[in-house]
């Protein structure tokens, strides 16, 4: 494994933020986004949400995800597992569907969910 090239805080907010749809994600055997974020922990492994499911799945820390979309282009194209959102339009966290990729993105101004 390769060192991670940012350690530290990130200084500006991103453009653009990765998120798992835990459902397509194959987790630990393929991995290959934990490999190739320069982020130190900011993709790491959970247990499978589904219910009965073993085994685990990965997760992106929004709070350290720098937008480098190299997660999302290094996914399989079988699992097309992570997606990319603007960060201006916020993600409410407490909105997020852990197990399904039922998730609301949040429109400032326009005040509404917009998905």
């Amino acid at each position: 494994m390769q060192d991670k090239l940012i350690t530290g805080p990130r200084k500006k907010q991103p453009k653009m933020l990765a998120f798992v749809d835990k459902g397509k994600c194959f987790g630990r055997g393929c991995e290959m986004c934990i490999h190739v974020c320069p982020v130190e922990d900011c993709i790491y492994l959970v247990p499978d949400p589904e219910p009965g499911a073993i085994g685990e799945v990965c997760e992106v820390n929004v709070d350290t995800c720098i937008g480098c979309q190299l997660c999302a282009k290094f996914c399989p194209p079988d699992y097309d597992a992570i997606h990319m959102f603007k960060h201006d339009e916020g993600l409410r966290l407490g909105e997020v569907e852990e197990t399904s990729f039922d998730y609301r993105l949040y429109n400032k101004k326009k005040g509404g969910a917009l998905a």
